[in-house]
This record gives C-alpha cells, sequence and structure tokens, in this order.
C-alpha cells in the first residue's frame, strides 16, 4: 500500500491567518460613511427642524402672547437658515 497525500485531508496550521475577505467570527463587516459634502443629511435637517418647532412651542407656552411667538418663529427660522447656509 502505497500513501497518497490526496486521501489525506488537509489541515491548517494554528497560526494561518484567514482569508481577507472572510470576516473573523462573530464580528460584523465594517460599514463605509460616504464622505459629507457640505449637504444637510436627513436625520440633521430633521432634527434641527424640531428644535425649531420645540423652541417656539416652548415660547408661546412660556408667554402665552400671540406676537412674541410670531417674533420667537421668525427668529428661530432665521437662526435655522443660516446654520443651514453656513455648512
Amino acid at each position: 500500500m502505497d500513501s497518497h497525500d490526496d486521501d489525506k485531508p488537509q489541515q491548517l496550521s494554528s497560526n494561518a491567518s484567514p482569508p481577507e475577505n472572510v470576516n473573523p467570527a462573530g464580528s460584523s463587516p465594517a460599514r463605509e460613511r460616504p464622505e459629507r459634502s457640505g449637504t444637510w443629511q436627513a436625520d440633521n435637517l430633521l432634527g434641527l427642524i424640531n428644535g425649531v418647532i420645540v423652541a417656539v412651542g416652548g415660547v408661546f407656552v412660556t408667554t402665552s402672547s400671540m406676537v412674541i411667538t410670531v417674533i420667537a418663529s421668525v427668529a428661530a427660522l432665521l437662526i435655522a437658515l443660516t446654520i443651514i447656509l453656513k455648512s
């Protein structure tokens, strides 16, 4: 009987590293984040809009004055537009 290397199962050495395209067990692939090009993403814009709404609502609840609420609304919109246009 002669022994052939083809009949034996191949064993990996203990110091062999996994191929580059395979992630080790339990890890998730790294997510690539697109570079920001100065444009507003939906979550940032939504946060800014919600902040304006909360601020204007807070002014109305605090003062109960429609005139002051309108002034605060205009000021909040101007500040929001300035933030959006500067970035």
